[in-house]
């Protein structure tokens, strides 16, 4: 009888052998994640990178843009070369603007959040269960 284990010492090596197989569950995610994890970060670094010289692409573009529209109202209207570059600038910005506003009124738009009804109801429904004897306020 002296070898026989009790209930508590039972439970305490139960939860014993629970943390430690949690725990090699996380060391084992870790190893398999980190690697990822860093290839992960060298994505995101090379999309900042193609996103910073999208937007210097897009700024030389409009920059372009505006000093062959100053040219052309050069051309056109007869305009100075200072009038008609700044004509050109003006011009391309307020497309720009109004491409901005667009985008804008669209994003607004999709921006529309709703309740999660179904979650809100699931979890009532669970709270419901676990105190039956509390009502719902």
């Amino acid at each position: 009888m002296g070898k026989e284990a009790s209930i508590g010492q039972l439970v305490g090596e139960i939860r014993e052998d629970v943390q430690n197989l949690v725990r090699q569950e996380i060391e084992l995610a870790k190893a398999e994640l980190t690697p990822q994890v860093k290839q992960l970060g060298a994505g995101v670094g090379m999309f900042g990178a193609a996103g910073y010289l999208a937007v210097t692409a897009s700024l030389l573009l409009f920059f372009a843009a505006s000093v062959g529209l100053g040219a052309g109202f050069a051309a056109w209207f007869g305009l100075s070369a200072l009038g008609a570059a700044a004509l050109g600038f003006l011009t391309v910005a307020v497309l720009v603007l109004i491409v901005v506003a667009i985008l804008i009124v669209f994003g607004i738009a999709k921006m529309k959040f709703e309740k999660p009804e179904r979650t809100i109801s699931s979890v009532e429904q669970t709270v419901a269960a676990l105190h039956p004897g509390k009502e719902e306020e």
